[in-house]
């Protein structure tokens, strides 16, 4: 039998509490924006991007993200779709680069492995993903020749 009278205070300690997540997640995403925003001039937005794929989760950031660059992408004559490219490669690369990387604690668990062991064992390809990332942000053809086979 349900007590209205207890339903509707847990009701409203759920209500709450939601809410004060709701409104961390709209704040922290503000914040990230405005932080973004600030750092146009000073950081290099792949940098930008790197940092921010080591401490949040890659689809966060791109939903943070996406609204900022996609502007002075447009502006400067990048194509969208290598920005795109370059997004998701940047930010996968953030994934595994400590000391926050999401995969690292996800690869710890499924080999029963320590934190340690996993990055001296994840570094070395380090080098040839940031590799793949410079080439991929500079030779903007590596990235637009499929769309552009596909497409014409």
């Amino acid at each position: 039998m349900i007590v209205f009278r207890y339903l509707s205070r847990e009701l409203l300690i759920t209500m709450s509490a939601v809410s004060a997540v709701l409104l961390v997640i709209i704040m922290s995403g503000r914040f990230i924006k405005y932080l973004a925003q600030a750092a146009q001039g000073v950081l290099d937005p792949g940098v930008l991007l790197l940092i921010m794929g080591c401490v949040l989760e890659g689809l966060g950031i791109m939903i943070l993200m996406v609204p900022v660059l996609k502007p002075i992408a447009e502006a400067a004559g990048i194509d969208l779709v290598h920005l795109g490219v370059f997004m998701v490669v940047n930010l996968m690369i953030g994934t595994v680069t400590p000391p926050v990387g999401v995969l690292l604690y996800v690869a710890c668990d499924i080999t029963r492995c320590s934190l340690d062991e996993i990055v001296r064992a994840v570094l070395p390809f380090l080098v040839p993903l940031v590799a793949g990332l410079l080439i991929t942000a500079f030779v903007p053809a590596t990235v637009l020749w499929l769309p552009a086979l596909l497409l014409d």
